[in-house]
């Protein structure tokens, strides 16, 4: 049984050398993740980078970082095994049992995680250096963005004042009204957009992206707002708007938290709560006198 096992080994190594040298691309005698995946892909079974780090980790027997031909032949030798084992048992289960798995297994194909070009896995060696190339292009694209609202808040203001003043509407109200469809427009098409996907990771997603417009809003804009404050001397006089922010926030956590499922009745209600927070500002000035 061992020299069977020998010779199919050193059958299969022959098999494999040729492609071994062709995913080698620089020449070390070794694969890193990069490399490995680009096997996967060409053999039209592309791993997400989690499985491709996972599988990495299988073939990488002396965890050195890097793939010798020993441990691809090994690697491979016991991804075919276990996929003939999957294989097999896929004959032995029921065609209802076939059924339901086909559909979870649609489900998490529809799930995959898209990522920009630029940042696919076979463009970097390692995981790490992709993780840092997008954290690096995040900071970039969020020095931008703090420079564009530094150009043009000011002009916004004055145009959100000149259409208050010839509609005969306080500017409060129809900053209220407008601004945040002009700055968070772009994360409520993208939420919206992922959402009618209607599956676990889509829905995710566009939880994760509203939150993190609330994050940024409620921190890094509040920063540089109260920095403008601060360096340009001037007063803070909207103690009835921040009432009424701090009430809307409170209703949301009390949705947020007690409740499990989320319905439309639920999405009804707290939309509801943004025009009831101009009523509250409303009734906070001219009933009870707050400025």
């Amino acid at each position: 049984r061992t020299a069977a096992t020998k010779r199919s080994m050193t059958m299969l190594q022959n098999v494999l050398r040729p492609f071994f040298s062709k995913y080698d691309v620089d020449g070390s005698g070794t694969l890193e993740t990069s490399e490995l995946g680009r096997v996967f892909m060409d053999l039209n079974e592309p791993k997400s980078a989690h499985e491709l780090e996972a599988l990495f980790k299988n073939f990488d027997t002396d965890q050195s970082g890097e793939i010798s031909f020993v441990e691809f032949c090994g690697g491979v030798r016991s991804y075919v095994g276990k996929k003939k084992a999957n294989e097999s048992a896929a004959i032995d289960r029921t065609p209802s049992r076939v059924e339901e798995e086909s559909k979870e297994d649609d489900g998490d194909e529809s799930e995959e995680e898209e990522c920009p070009d630029e940042f696919a896995q076979e463009k970097f060696k390692t995981i790490e250096e992709q993780q840092a190339a997008i954290k690096r292009s995040a900071a970039y694209l969020c020095g931008v963005g703090t420079i564009v609202v530094l150009i043009f808040s000011d002009p916004i203001s004055d145009v959100l004042t000149a259409i208050g003043e010839r509609i005969g509407v306080n500017a409060f109200y129809v900053a209220f009204v407008v601004a945040p469809l002009i700055t968070n427009g772009s994360e409520l098409m993208a939420s919206y957009t992922f959402a009618q996907k209607k599956t676990m990771k889509s829905m995710t997603v566009a939880y994760e992206q509203l939150l993190g417009a609330a994050v940024m809003n409620n921190t890094y804009c509040l920063f540089i707002f109260l920095i403008l404050i601060a360096t340009q001397g001037l007063y803070w006089n909207y103690t009835a708007e921040v009432i009424a922010i701090l009430l809307a926030e409170l209703c949301v956590f009390v949705v947020a938290t007690q409740f499990k499922v989320h319905t439309m009745k639920t999405a009804l209600c707290v939309l509801s709560i943004y025009p009831a927070t101009i009523l509250v500002v409303w009734m906070l000035e001219t009933l009870a006198g707050i400025s």
